[in-house]
């Protein structure tokens, strides 16, 4: 798992269940005593949660919690090597490279928030990378770099729905892929299956779909 920050472990038996940000993360051999951990971060939160597990037990188990809403979910996962030679000649006056002086502006906090993945800012700074679209001094999209290991990473790309089909989307994806060429990075990409837009997106700008992930979504009720 691509983490600079590690999630809370918590271990039973030959098992073992990872809490990172909304989702939870399981492993090992199937036990009700993890499995009664999970019940109890699940009623401790009312926010929804992502659960990965394995099939088989897990998966039964999961699918059977006598409280909430539980509905089975697909991630489509993409993977862009940046082999070809492209250049990036792309300027926008909205589209602005967050840096140490543009994080210490008021506008930062929406991004400051969305780089929990790294330890730090001076850690996002020094192994991330990231874009930000602004519009009327306003953060309306941003493009960055998640869980940056050596010579991988994942991007998290958001715009505000009133901006969307403009090709903002596009434009900040494209300089990304240029700055992870030059850093020679691994990039992936991940998105709902079901996520017509974010897919149509990833295939446009040179991903190619490599991995098919399942999880449970859970609600409370």
């Amino acid at each position: 798992m691509l983490f600079r920050k590690q999630g809370k472990v918590d271990i039973a038996a030959n098992g073992a269940m990872i809490t990172w940000g909304p989702s939870l993360l399981l492993g090992g051999e199937f036990s009700d005593e993890i499995g009664e951990m999970m019940k109890a971060k699940l009623l401790s939160q009312k926010n929804t949660c992502n659960i990965y597990a394995p099939e088989g037990k897990w998966k039964s188990y999961i699918e059977n919690i006598p409280f909430g809403k539980t509905q089975e979910k697909q991630v489509n996962l993409y993977h862009h090597n940046n082999l070809n030679e492209t250049s990036c000649r792309i300027k926008h006056p909205s589209i602005v490279e967050i840096t140490k002086d543009w994080l210490q502006s008021d506008l930062s906090n929406l991004i400051k928030n969305e780089i929990y993945s790294y330890l730090s800012v001076d850690d996002f700074l020094q192994n991330g990378y990231g874009l930000a679209l602004v519009i009327d001094n306003k953060i309306c999209g941003y493009c960055l770099s998640e869980y940056s290991i050596d010579d991988e990473c994942a991007i998290s790309i958001w715009i505000n729905e009133k901006y969307r089909g403009l090709g903002y989307a596009k434009m900040m994806t494209q300089i990304f892929l240029q700055h992870g060429k030059n850093k020679k990075w691994q990039i992936y990409w991940s998105c709902m299956s079901d996520n017509i837009p974010s897919n149509k997106l990833a295939q446009t700008v040179g991903f190619t779909l490599s991995l098919y992930i399942k999880y449970h979504e859970w609600q409370s009720i």
